[in-house]
């Protein structure tokens, strides 16, 4: 789902926008074609999904996978009907059965999206209407987190039920945060996992559904905008309901009319200056790469005619120095290279490594209290290469400790591992790698963390290697 909810709305913004763009018309639906066959090969037999291929029936999940897969179906894709009509069927079961509302929430909110996508196919919309009283009486009694009331909003509103859609948002608007002329709400990672912008995003869909001109709406924009990280926001499942929300945005308010001039300053001096209309707007962002000057630096950004301009500043820095320290808080990691000696034991590896050395790699993970959804990165040095005995999986290790993962992944530069549930205590992985390159490399601190909270997280420490003949 982290690729194949982005690449849908991608093909919507150009859908509902009106553009143009022959390579993502071109390579788009290729890569949602093949998320697809990902996802339905990784349906579960009682026809939910989990965090991953393997993994248990997870509620949320589910939810937004059938959420996906709707608005693949609106955007023309033919969704596989037994697949569908299975994970509609998983989902009334996990709802009918769930008690948290505002898990209970999002499940609707999927249900709504899903009716329509496949009209009757998505169940009764008598029990989705119970459904949705139910949560909006326990609600009244404990509110709920602000993208439960945003996502229970919309499917309220999609229900038709006005009243009780317009004081679940009420309920919505009384928790936005204000800094300046910004507005946001807050992320309360909770099972749903959201982040500020996620919350921040449905908000803002919620908004527009019933209250367009609120001035809070601008005010969520700006707040998207700045919290945008280069060309993307925070994770691939923040990314896409961000897009979808400002695109729903965008068609309702026609901001892509554009005739002004531009001058971007950068410690007073100009480094860009152009003239914008509506014709460029296809063509994509534009992206200025400055050094910073030691000390204080000034973006200046200057715009003289009819329009908006978005923009969004990344400091980029390298730290030569902290390698050697480890740091974590709930998490953290530890990583030992060993070699073989003579008697084939597996001992410490020192600074330097022949070509062709099978070297074991230890990584001992500690958490303090139980934790869902770690993720762990361990970045690989230069030239050396992971043993794969199968293609893709990592050659186990002999005579040291490696536990069960929800999933590993190989990547050129690094490997990666997930385990959905984390159990307080010590977790273990080990594999190997070859060294394929003389000279020296480094190897940059591994990391563990929560995927979707990387502030808690724990980094170990980094090494340099030397390999010769």
């Amino acid at each position: 789902m982290g690729q194949f909810v982005p690449n849908i709305v991608v093909l919507n913004i150009l859908k509902e926008l009106g553009m143009r763009n022959e390579k993502l018309e071109r390579e788009v639906p290729k890569m949602v074609r093949e998320c697809l066959i990902r996802i339905y090969d990784e349906q579960n037999y009682d026809g939910g999904w989990g965090w991953f291929k393997g993994d248990i029936t997870h509620r949320f999940m589910t939810a937004y996978v059938v959420y996906g897969l709707a608005l693949a179906q609106q955007m023309g894709f033919d969704v596989d009907q037994k697949c569908i009509q299975r994970g509609i069927e998983a989902l009334w079961r996990l709802i009918r059965s769930e008690n948290t509302p505002s898990l209970k929430a999002y499940m609707l909110f999927a249900l709504t999206e899903a009716k329509a996508a496949w009209g009757k196919l998505a169940g009764s919309e008598i029990e989705m209407r119970k459904i949705a009283q139910t949560i909006v009486k326990a609600s009244s009694k404990s509110a709920l987190p602000p993208m439960a009331h945003a996502v229970l909003t919309i499917a309220l509103s999609r229900l038709d039920e006005k009243t009780l859609a317009q004081q679940s948002l009420n309920a919505l608007e009384k928790q936005a945060r204000f800094v300046d002329r910004y507005c946001f709400w807050e992320g309360t990672w909770c099972r749903l996992g959201e982040s500020d912008v996620e919350a921040t995003a449905y908000a803002l869909k919620a908004l527009l559904s019933l209250k367009p001109n609120d001035p809070k709406v601008t005010g969520a924009v700006l707040w998207l905008m700045l919290k945008r990280t280069g060309n993307f926001w925070y994770s691939t499942k923040s990314t896409a309901v961000a897009l979808l929300a400002l695109t729903d945005y965008i068609t309702r308010f026609r901001e892509f009319q554009a005739n002004y001039s531009l001058k971007v300053f950068v410690n007073g001096d100009i480094v860009h200056e152009q003239h914008i209309t509506t014709e460029h707007i296809p063509q994509g962002e534009i992206v200025l790469t400055v050094p910073a000057s030691v000390g204080e630096n000034k973006v200046t950004i200057q715009k003289m005619g009819i329009g908006r301009v978005y923009y969004t500043v990344l400091l980029r820095g390298f730290v030569t120095k902290g390698m050697n320290r480890a740091e974590g808080n709930l998490l953290t990691v530890q990583r030992r290279y060993l070699v073989k000696d003579k008697r084939g034991k597996w001992i410490p590896l020192g600074s330097e490594v022949r070509i062709g050395t099978d070297v074991a790699v230890q990584l001992t993970i500690t958490a303090k209290q139980n934790l869902e959804y770690v993720m762990v990165e361990d970045p690989l040095p230069s030239g050396w290469e992971v043993v794969q005995y199968v293609i893709g999986v990592p050659a186990k290790v002999e005579g040291l400790p490696s536990d069960w993962w929800t999933k590993t992944e190989i990547h050129d530069d690094r490997m990666a591992l997930f385990m959905t549930y984390m159990p307080k205590g010590t977790h273990h992985f080990s594999y190997l790698l070859r060294p394929e390159i003389e000279g020296t490399q480094t190897a940059l601190p591994p990391v563990a963390q929560i995927m979707y909270r990387p502030q808690l997280r724990g980094r170990g420490v980094g090494v340099k290697l030397t390999v010769h003949q």
